[in-house]
Parts: C-alpha cells; sequence; structure tokens
C-alpha cells in the first residue's frame, strides 16, 4: 500500500467515527458506568448488620446478634433458647445471602434476604435441609 492508500483510509475512517460520535461517547459512558460500579461493589465488605435483631412469625422467633463489630461472629437464639453461641459467617455468604455455621459444621443457618424487612431462615444438619422459615423483622 502506497502513502495515498493509507491516507484515503484514515480520512474514511475520521469521517466515520465523526458520523457516529454520539453513540460511541454513549457506549463508552455506558460501559465506564458498569466498570465502576462492579468496582465498587467488589471493594465493599460483605456488611450484614441487617441480620441483627429479633425476626419472627406465627410459630417461630429467633433473635441474631453480632458479638463483634465485624459481623463475623453470631449468636443465635430460637424463642428465647440459645441455638448457636458461636456462628461464625461461612466463606461462601454475600450481601443477602448470610451462612453461618458452628465449629463442627453439623449445623448451619442459610438467613435469605427477600425484602427489607423479609428473610427466608434455611436450617441445615449434618448437611440436609431440615426446615425452611418465612420471617419478618420486629420492631
Amino acid at each position: 500500500m502506497d502513502k495515498e492508500t493509507i491516507q484515503k483510509i484514515k480520512e474514511k475512517l475520521v469521517d466515520y467515527l465523526f458520523k457516529w460520535k454520539k453513540q460511541i461517547a454513549a457506549a463508552l459512558m455506558i460501559i465506564g458506568i458498569l466498570l465502576l460500579l462492579t468496582i465498587i461493589n467488589k471493594l465493599t465488605p460483605n456488611n450484614t448488620a441487617w441480620l441483627q435483631g429479633s425476626w419472627r412469625n406465627q410459630s417461630s422467633d429467633y433473635s441474631f446478634k453480632a458479638t463483634n463489630d465485624h459481623f463475623d461472629s453470631w449468636t443465635i437464639k430460637c424463642k428465647g433458647t440459645l441455638a448457636l453461641k458461636k456462628a461464625k459467617i461461612a466463606v461462601n455468604s454475600t450481601k443477602k445471602r448470610v451462612v453461618m455455621t458452628d465449629d463442627g459444621n453439623n449445623i448451619e443457618y442459610h438467613a435469605i434476604r427477600t425484602g427489607r424487612k423479609q428473610l427466608k431462615l434455611k436450617i441445615v444438619k449434618n448437611g440436609k435441609s431440615e426446615r425452611t422459615i418465612e420471617l419478618k423483622k420486629n420492631e
């Protein structure tokens, strides 16, 4: 290719880019915003403070209390009786799905946030799902 052909290709490419500059700018803005939101989501800690407090339905009453400021050690009570004393947050927990287990990993409590003041509590004993309960935050 000679210099004249390369120059014509450059001019056509620049003309094409100017013709589509609004669409290209909008696409780059959307990609930038999505990238920023992804980075922010990855950098924020998995804050499980929403779980703290009393949760109940007609037949069950559970209370969750964090035993430290990092919200990674919990005490769980069922109807005032201690259900799990030193529950630890499991590795596979997320912001809306908290898994707490004891030291022997015999029992797990899966708290899945279904709304601002609702959760689904799944109790798993020895790897088998025992029951699932819908609870609401007690004010």
